[in-house]
């Protein structure tokens, strides 16, 4: 059910803010006891993957026993917390969280996020990581929040294994994820004015507070990815018949079910820059000139990338997963199992390169 993201690209660690700390550990204890419970790490990186720049984090709650899966049979197993790296070799390999350097021969394997998170703090303090491009590898989480009387989504890009990659690696950012579709799934108001097509749906999530009160604990976060089509109509039209027959929903459970794809996608979060133009300068950058605290070259030199507040955010469908090239499949799942009110959460505001300061402690760490 997991949904997975491979950024690649230049990481670095996140600045510190008002708000909150790049990095950040914390003690828990039990509010009657005063017995230690736990501990946490959290450490907020970036990741330029070219020109679009994401915030994951890496790192997690440790409790006093950890919960894993053994390696011989990928069954649950569990172990004091201070015995965790005597229990690092009987782990399954997808359950360990690494950091691995192949061309230095630098690997680092740990049971828990918590202890990944304090690796890779040290290490990308240090200049030999300065321009080295990572493949970053994890899991997308969802959670909901309110602001002002509105429930919206947030998503955390969760760091579980970095490896360094050569430098001539293409720099991209890409998810892969299952969706549940209807049977009306297409927005096709763009397909002749920007030759877009939305695919709509909603990705599986686990949730244990609903695992808790009723079925598996899969919960639906409706989503829209978009296809960018030909310019060339005739093309332009038969992508989009193709696309509707990969989408046919499959009846096999009866009306009323939700059909199964799986997709990768790309994701985009860049600013639009533009090209510097001394009409740009602001009153204050036009008195510094004045005032002889600066020059217009200096400037000139700092805005070389370009200047402009606009910001592109895209979601752009870029392929099937495998067990999905031949269409899609039967689920167990209605609109109403996975979304508890039955309705579309359209209204849903989806943030997938903003930084996490604006969240405070949403998973709780």
């Amino acid at each position: 059910m997991a949904i997975n993201f491979t950024f690649i690209g230049k990481m670095s660690i996140g600045k510190d803010t008002e708000k909150k700390q790049a990095y950040v550990e914390k003690e828990h204890k039990n509010e009657k006891t005063d017995e230690v419970k736990g501990h946490s790490r959290r450490l907020n990186l970036v990741v330029k993957c070219g020109e679009d720049t994401f915030f994951p984090t890496v790192g997690g709650y440790m409790g006093n026993v950890i919960y894993s899966l053994a390696k011989a049979d990928n069954k649950s197993i569990t172990f004091p917390a201070t015995k965790r790296n005597e229990f690092l070799s009987e782990i399954a390999d997808f359950k360990k969280y690494s950091f691995v350097d192949k061309a230095n021969e630098v690997r680092y394997d740990f049971t828990t996020e918590y202890d990944l998170a304090l690796c890779v703090y040290q290490l990308l303090q240090d200049e030999t990581y300065k321009d080295t491009v990572f493949r970053v590898n994890g899991e997308v989480e969802y959670s909901t929040y309110t602001s002002e009387g509105v429930e919206k989504t947030f998503k955390n890009y969760k760091v579980t294994k970095i490896y360094t990659t050569a430098s001539d690696t293409e720099q991209q950012a890409v998810v892969s994820t299952d969706l549940y579709v209807e049977e009306d799934c297409f927005d096709e108001s763009k397909v002749e004015s920007d030759s877009l097509l939305t695919i709509m749906g909603y990705v599986p999530v686990y949730d244990s507070a609903k695992k808790k009160l009723c079925g598996d604990g899969t919960r639906g976060y409706f989503e829209k990815y978009e296809f960018d089509l030909s310019t060339d109509e005739d093309k332009r039209d038969k992508q989009v018949e193709a696309l509707k027959r990969k989408f046919a929903p499959n009846t096999e459970n009866g009306e009323g079910y939700l059909s199964k794809t799986g997709l990768h996608v790309k994701l985009i979060n860049r600013t639009d820059a533009v090209e510097f133009d001394e009409s740009m300068l602001s009153e204050d950058e036009l008195l510094d000139i004045e005032l002889g605290i600066t020059t217009l070259e200096e400037l000139k030199e700092f805005y070389s990338g370009g200047k402009s507040n606009s910001y592109t955010q895209r979601q752009v469908m870029c392929g099937f997963k495998p067990n999905y090239l031949g269409g899609t499949q039967k689920s167990m799942y209605t609109v109403a199992d996975l979304i508890s009110d039955g309705n579309k959460r359209e209204d849903l505001f989806v943030d997938f390169g903003g930084s996490v300061d604006d969240i405070d402690d949403i998973f709780g760490i």
